[in-house]
């Protein structure tokens, strides 16, 4: 079996996949609702940063609805 590198992760990055791990699973606007009062990070750029850490390997995603 043959292990898979998985990319490095910015800090914003990290920031957003540590809370995906708190919440089990999560929506966009959890995660948004979820980061701290000071953190002024837009929902686009939440979504952006999940997109992300999927095309890295770090995450899935479902649709649901």
């Amino acid at each position: 079996m043959t292990k898979r590198m998985l990319r490095a992760m910015s800090p914003a990055e990290t920031e957003i996949l540590r809370l995906v791990w708190q919440l089990d699973e999560a929506t966009v606007q959890q995660i948004c609702d979820s980061l701290p009062a000071k953190r002024n990070i837009v929902y686009k750029t939440v979504q952006t940063l999940l997109r992300r850490l999927e095309d890295k390997g770090y995450l899935k995603h479902k649709i649901e609805g």
